[in-house]
């Protein structure tokens, strides 16, 4: 009879070591819980944060590419215009050149004395033939005039044109080599300042030293 409080005892020892060993895991697993619980908070902040700046590249390449259009509208409308022009000179030139090839030298120098006396002394009715003649060589220097005129107006615009045209194709030229065209987009910050060349260079923006995390591809 004496064993059975003994082996009671050990038995009561026993369930208290493994109760003791089950609290000891359920504080362990509360504590594995938590943890995980923080980790996957952390998770669920760096995937909004993820979604955030994917959002914010999308809209940085969306504003660079409707930029790129509108550059890509000015250049051929500039180019247009340039055409245009280039073609309004080349036939006031053609122009000019038939009214000159009708005058020799002489001829107008004669013909801006015959002016000058005309202005001064106005003929008679009676010498129709004469004033016929002067009234025709005076259309034909006043045309002149106007050519010459309208000449330097088309070359100034011509010079205009090439002026903006050059100025437009300097800010799409790669800021690094400045021989390239712009063709890649660094993200996040969304400039677009280098060739593919030069854009394997560097690692952070030549614009606003921002770290490069991405880059896409852009055709100019």
């Amino acid at each position: 009879m004496e064993k059975e409080p003994a082996v009671m005892r050990t038995k009561q020892a026993t369930m208290k070591s493994n109760l003791e060993t089950v609290r000891t895991e359920q504080a362990a697993m509360r504590t594995e819980q938590t943890a995980m619980k923080s980790n996957l908070e952390t998770v669920l902040t760096e995937q909004a944060t993820m979604r955030s700046e994917q959002a914010a590249m999308k809209s940085n390449l969306e504003t660079v590419l409707t930029k790129q259009a509108m550059m890509q509208s000015e250049q051929a409308a500039m180019k247009s215009s340039l055409t245009s022009i280039q073609d309004s000179l080349y036939r006031f030139e053609k122009a000019l050149a038939t009214i000159t090839s009708t005058l020799a030298p002489t001829e107008i120098l004669d013909l801006t004395n015959d002016i000058s006396t005309t202005l001064s002394n106005p003929p008679s009715p009676a010498d129709s033939n004469g004033n016929n003649k002067r009234s025709n060589l005076a259309i034909l220097v006043d045309n002149q005039a106007s050519f010459n005129h309208t000449l330097k107006k088309v070359k100034k615009e011509k010079d205009d044109v090439s002026r903006s045209l050059e100025a437009l194709e300097d800010t799409v030229a790669c800021t690094v080599c400045f021989v390239e065209k712009r063709g890649v987009l660094f993200l996040p910050c969304g400039h677009l300042v280098c060739c593919g060349e030069c854009s394997k260079e560097v690692d952070d923006c030549p614009m606003c030293r921002k770290v490069i995390r991405k880059r896409e591809t852009v055709f100019m």
